[in-house]
């Protein structure tokens, strides 16, 4: 059966929304990966290793200041300055871990936000069912409804 316009529209800005988030979670595994391997962190080396333009990098602002803070904190920076080994160690567990919480965050914010977008059209299906139906709805008119997030 042939989707309308709003449908095909819905469903390509669910896709580029993918699209999207997969290309974060590349680059972020690119610089995890390239602190693994003890190679260079800079914006080509992960544009590259994650498959994105450079473009893409400097256009996410968050991601392209993780990138700047790695690179600042290179081994051959933290050598220079006096840093030891084991404070080498200390900061890329902990950066490790910082991306893979960042992570987990904005794969909880995609999901949080994906169940808004679907609640809103759910909401608007049903006043317009309202609206168009000679039944009344059960809720008085005029009566504000309330309406809560759900706890987390």
């Amino acid at each position: 059966m042939p989707q309308s316009r709003e449908e095909r529209v819905a469903t390509l800005a669910t896709a580029n929304r993918e699209r999207h988030a997969r290309k974060r979670r590349d680059v972020e595994g690119a610089i995890k990966g390239l602190l693994r391997a003890n190679d260079t962190v800079t914006i080509s080396s992960v544009a590259k290793r994650a498959n994105v333009s450079r473009n893409f990098v400097y256009v996410q602002t968050d991601l392209l200041e993780v990138v700047r803070e790695v690179a600042h904190k290179q081994p051959h920076r933290l050598r220079q300055s006096g840093g030891g080994s084991s404070a080498e160690a200390s900061l890329r567990a902990r950066l490790v871990l910082a991306l893979d919480g960042m992570a987990r965050a904005k794969e909880k914010v995609e999901r949080l936000e994906a169940t808004v977008e679907r609640l809103t059209g759910e909401v608007a299906h049903y006043m317009e069912a309202d609206r168009s139906s000679s039944q009344p709805s059960g809720i008085p008119e005029g009566a504000v409804v309330e309406m809560r997030r759900p706890r987390t």
